[in-house]
């Protein structure tokens, strides 16, 4: 199971991805801050799971998705 993780606070996704870690300890789990090196990643590597924060600096959480579904499933 491939899991990206999306949050610009870095306390808030380590503990995310610290958690993930327990509950999916055989997942790949990739986390990033800022949004545009997320979709990259995404694109090129799919993902089975995203978490992402809803207020990204600019942009919410459903604009970001919408944009990595498109890429995603293009």
């Amino acid at each position: 199971m491939r899991i990206i993780c999306l949050d610009d606070h870095s306390i808030m996704l380590d503990n995310l991805v610290r958690e993930l870690n327990i509950l999916a300890p055989t997942a790949s789990i990739s986390a990033f801050q800022d949004a545009q090196t997320t979709i990259e990643f995404a694109q090129e590597n799919g993902c089975d799971i995203f978490f992402c924060e809803i207020d990204l600096r600019g942009m919410t959480a459903l604009w970001w998705l919408r944009r990595c579904r498109k890429l995603i499933l293009a």
